[in-house]
């Protein structure tokens, strides 16, 4: 049972993290340069971007990378998170694997030290201003649906069950109304 939004989310981050990486422990070479529905992006480039989003959270150093101009890039967001993928893609996806694991535990630990008055915090993140939670919250959702993105492209199907999979199918049906309106004005 979680006693606290801190417990819920680093349960849904360990939970959405162990998946990817037992997802993608036995990925061949080719697999991992798989297509996926996201524009531009192989599986290794899903985890390439999660992988820099949790470098980034933990606090290591901005990358100095510029990827060449891409046409699935339309905003500052998009441009730093290609950034870390394209800073990636010329490794053996068994590589980012590993950084994923390295920073992934590392953000684990930096975790632990968080309170609830901490997660209170006020703080941008890429849906605009919120608290340090909604933040987190953000995490999750994106590694899920990230997960999917790899799991539609080798085939492999999974994680529709659980804490995170509710998590994240309840995040979207709550924002559905928002898009359908957005779309229909």
């Amino acid at each position: 049972m979680q006693n606290s939004r801190r417990d819920h989310i680093v349960s849904c981050l360990d939970i959405v993290w162990e998946s990817m990486s037992g997802l993608c422990e036995s990925f061949t070479e080719d697999q991992w340069k798989r297509a996926t529905d996201c524009p531009g992006w192989s599986v290794q480039d899903q985890l390439s971007h999660i992988t820099g989003s949790e470098s980034r959270l933990a606090g290591n150093p901005t990358l100095d990378h510029t990827p060449p101009e891409s046409p699935h890039v339309k905003n500052q967001i998009g441009a730093s998170n290609e950034a870390h993928v394209d800073y990636r893609r010329s490794r053996p996806g068994s590589k980012v694997l590993k950084e994923f694991n390295n920073v992934t535990a590392n953000r684990r630990e930096m975790l632990k030290d968080v309170t609830e008055d901490d997660l209170a915090v006020e703080t941008q993140n890429p849906t605009g201003s919120g608290t340090l939670a909604d933040a987190m919250y953000i995490r999750i959702f994106d590694a899920w649906v990230h997960e999917q993105d790899i799991r539609r492209a080798v085939g492999t199907a999974g994680h529709f069950e659980g804490l995170v999979a509710e998590y994240s199918m309840n995040r979207m049906a709550d924002v559905m109304p928002y898009v359908v309106g957005r779309r229909a004005s």
